[in-house]
């Protein structure tokens, strides 16, 4: 079922608490609603920092794990990869390992940043004129703060549940970049192992040998 459809506008939580104290109603059942607003608010914000961790948790894998992959002669063979046996695969693999990885951050990222804009406690409802003024009760105070409380509850619920769509992804892509590093290092191998020996590309020695004469003769000629 839908959050938001599932939810209730806040001028019907407030028509519905002002029926139960208007109508004679247990004065408890408004405390009860109050406390319970509370602890949703609680709630999300636990489960908030639950999904901070693990959105952090996620962020630095993925970037690690990059690092790891494509730093320590990531760059060299994608440069060499037409010179060794199935270069061209080795090529598209490194690039699609790469995009992967990059969205997976961009997940985490999303993730991390959805954190910030949190609906939080308004002063302006607290110190409202309406529920301050002579003649209001306890309870129309604590029914008033209630919807607030609530509200505050149904925007943080949407958002942390957005979040963690989010992340959920983004932990699905980072097992999907696993296993394209899987398959770029078993290209890797594989083709070092059908590589022939002759097809060494190692600078030839009497090349080396015959450039050092060449540059030694000219430098003597201009001296």
């Amino acid at each position: 079922m839908d959050l938001q459809q599932a939810e209730l506008a806040p001028e019907e939580i407030l028509r519905r608490l002002e029926v139960c104290a208007t109508g004679g109603g247990d004065s408890k059942v408004l405390d009860d609603v109050y406390d319970l607003a509370q602890k949703q608010l609680q709630s999300e914000e636990v489960h908030a920092g639950k999904l901070d961790a693990r959105a952090s948790s996620l962020f630095g894998a993925v970037g690690f794990s990059m690092t790891v992959a494509f730093s320590f002669g990531g760059w060299s063979l994608l440069e060499n990869a037409r010179k060794v046996p199935f270069g061209s695969t080795i090529a598209i693999a490194f690039v699609i390992a790469l995009f992967i990885g990059l969205a997976t951050s961009l997940f985490a990222l999303q993730g991390l940043l959805l954190r910030y804009g949190h609906k939080s406690i308004d002063e302006k409802e607290v110190f409202h004129p309406d529920v301050l003024a002579p003649g209001r009760t306890q309870a129309d105070f604590r029914i008033h703060i209630a919807v607030h409380f609530w509200r505050i509850w149904q925007s943080r619920s949407r958002r942390n549940e957005k979040r963690a769509v989010i992340i959920q992804r983004g932990q699905r892509l980072f097992f999907a970049f696993l296993l394209s590093i899987l398959g770029l290092s078993t290209l890797t191998t594989w083709s070092a192992i059908t590589r022939s020996p002759g097809t060494s590309h190692a600078p030839n020695s009497c090349n080396i040998v015959g450039s050092i004469a060449d540059a030694g003769m000219s430098s003597a000629q201009g001296n």
